[in-house]
């Protein structure tokens, strides 16, 4: 998500652990990570499809590996 301010939203997927699926989600400003604004979340690896949550975005996961996350993107982010 970008706008005319410079601002930008990214979820980037971080793999597969302990049978959790790692997602980093960071706020940028004028190019610039907001280091406050920056976590990685953990998801249960569920059978799929199924859905996660963030933000306001929606994302269904179709499967999930280490390296590869197939998926649909319902709705994005929202800002706050």
């Amino acid at each position: 998500v970008e706008s005319a301010s410079d601002y930008k939203q990214e979820l980037i997927y971080q793999g597969l652990s302990g049978g959790s699926l790692k997602v980093a989600y960071r706020e940028y400003v004028d190019s610039l990570a907001r280091p406050a604004f920056t976590q990685v979340v953990e998801y249960d690896n569920q059978e799929p499809p199924f859905e996660i949550a963030f933000k306001g975005a929606r994302i269904t996961v179709h499967s999930a590996t280490s390296n590869e996350l197939v998926y649909t993107v319902t709705k994005g982010l929202v800002r706050n």
